[in-house]
């Protein structure tokens, strides 16, 4: 574990995340899948989608006007996600922020070179990332957390930044640790640092929990037991186990 120190975007970033999001979204269309457009820190990408086969991170510049996140941590996190980095480059004109090149306004951020994540999209089967697979779970906690009433403070899914959850209920701040696993496991075991991490949320709440999210093929549910187990491919359902929060 290590300490991300970020100062939260400023209105005028969030302003332009949301004209990026929105130009995405025409892009996209109803093929588009959103997995985040938080910018609650810690914050990796500014935007991240799923299109088809395809996972893409979009890092938003707009000059002038620093947003969170640096490209080092963006680079680092997409690649642990197995994601395309993107750069979104905005303008302003007369004060409205409009996309700086034409079609996606997408650019490849080690290469530079223009992206069109529909071209990229294919009928291959590729494999979901441990990141991919952390995201769904922290996801499915969050939502659960929502459904019971508690209001969600801050979500992210790389391993390398914990707790993976901060919420709010009736009785104050909470903090969630979320592993995940795949067909074969019913049950993730607690990470060895679990009490490092809590004595590091001391700060803001001494109340936290460990949540063990695990998840296999729904093909798998076709198939006799004990036979080999079937990937989880990106974009294709999949079957939870979830057994609930446990108190740390």
């Amino acid at each position: 574990m290590y300490e991300i120190r970020q100062e939260p975007a400023t209105p005028l970033f969030v302003a332009a995340c949301n004209v990026a999001g929105e130009h995405l979204q025409r892009m996209g269309g109803e093929g588009m899948f959103w997995i985040g457009t938080d910018l609650v820190p810690p914050v990796a990408e500014h935007l991240s989608f799923r299109l088809g086969n395809q996972l893409v991170f979009v890092f938003v510049h707009l000059p002038g006007i620093p947003g969170p996140s640096s490209l080092e941590l963006f680079l680092d996190v997409a690649r642990e996600a197995t994601a395309i980095p993107t750069i979104l480059d905005l303008r302003r004109v007369q004060g409205d922020f409009r996309p700086a090149l034409g079609g996606w306004s997408l650019r490849d951020a080690r290469t530079g070179k223009p992206v069109d994540p529909g071209l990229l999209v294919s009928d291959e089967r590729i494999v979901m990332s441990d990141w991919e697979v952390q995201d769904c779970a922290t996801q499915f906690i969050a939502t659960e957390l929502k459904e019971a009433g508690s209001n969600l403070i801050s979500r992210h899914s790389s391993f390398r930044f914990e707790p993976a959850i901060w919420f709010r209920d009736d009785r104050g701040p909470a903090f969630v640790v979320v592993r995940s696993g795949r067909f074969g496991q019913s049950k993730v075991r607690r990470p060895a640092n679990l009490d490092a991490i809590a004595a590091s949320c001391a700060v803001k709440s001494r109340r936290g929990y460990f949540a063990s999210v695990t998840f296999g093929s729904k093909d798998q549910l076709n198939l006799p037991r004990f036979r080999r187990a079937i990937p989880l491919y990106r974009g294709h359902p999949m079957v939870i186990q979830f057994t609930g929060l446990e108190a740390i």
